[in-house]
């Protein structure tokens, strides 16, 4: 579940809108950067790597986008729409996993896409989620959104280290500037996984740190994702 903004106070939240506003420009900008260097690239491999890094984060811009505008839909009480926006975001999420994970086990690692699929699954059942949560149509004892939470947390702990093992094989099978890359990039997309754990509720238990990991969410998508644009560029 993502960050319910209602548990810290007003200043927190403001800063933390801010970072994220910040962070969702800084995708936009480094995608679209993406996008230009692998146009002018000859190398088909280089050009989908870069093209895949790009949608990575487009989608994954909207993806706050959505979450910001669901919490502001939950903060003057538009509970329905809230839960059109909330699956929106989970879906969206996905579809960023599947480009990140297409870039590295095809073009990357070229091995059979294990977990390209597992993320494409988890998307489809997102997406079933989203039409049932439209339509607003509960799913026996379950509401709608609840399936899309489940997804999002069966699936994203198995991506979640997936991915990082997957880096981490990169890098011991490489070398030299390659492998100097891939190392800088292994820690942007681990400081943007660190963000993304930090803004589910699994650490709701200890109030005390809400105020800091409200601040310290965006600031974690902000570092990781400038050096993964700055790493592949």
């Amino acid at each position: 579940m993502i960050f319910e903004t209602t548990i810290i106070d007003d200043e927190a939240n403001y800063i933390r809108t801010v970072l994220l506003i910040a962070f969702i420009l800084i995708l936009f900008c480094g995608s679209s950067f993406l996008i230009m260097r692998a146009r002018k690239n000859e190398f088909k491999t280089t050009k989908r790597v870069l093209q895949g890094y790009a949608l990575f984060g487009i989608c994954f811009a909207f993806t706050r986008i959505f979450f910001l505008v669901s919490a502001y839909d939950t903060f003057i009480n538009e509970t329905y729409s809230s839960a059109i926006w909330t699956v929106s975001g989970y879906a969206v999420t996905m579809a960023s996993i599947i480009f990140i994970f297409l870039v590295v086990e095809r073009y990357i690692l070229e091995r059979l896409p294990i977990f390209t699929f597992i993320a494409f699954i988890s998307l489809c059942v997102d997406l079933l989620a989203l039409f049932f949560t439209i339509l607003n149509i509960p799913l026996g004892t379950l509401q709608s959104k609840d399936l899309a939470l489940i997804v999002q947390d069966i699936a994203a702990p198995i991506l979640g280290v997936a991915i990082c093992v997957l880096y981490i094989i990169i890098i011991k099978n490489s070398a030299g500037i390659v492998k100097s890359k891939a190392v800088k990039t292994f820690t942007g997309v681990l400081l943007i996984l660190c963000g993304i754990l930090l803004d589910t509720n699994l650490l709701g238990a200890f109030e005390w740190l809400n105020p800091i990991r409200a601040i310290l969410t965006p600031v974690s998508f902000i570092i990781g994702a400038l050096i993964v644009i700055i790493s592949i560029k």
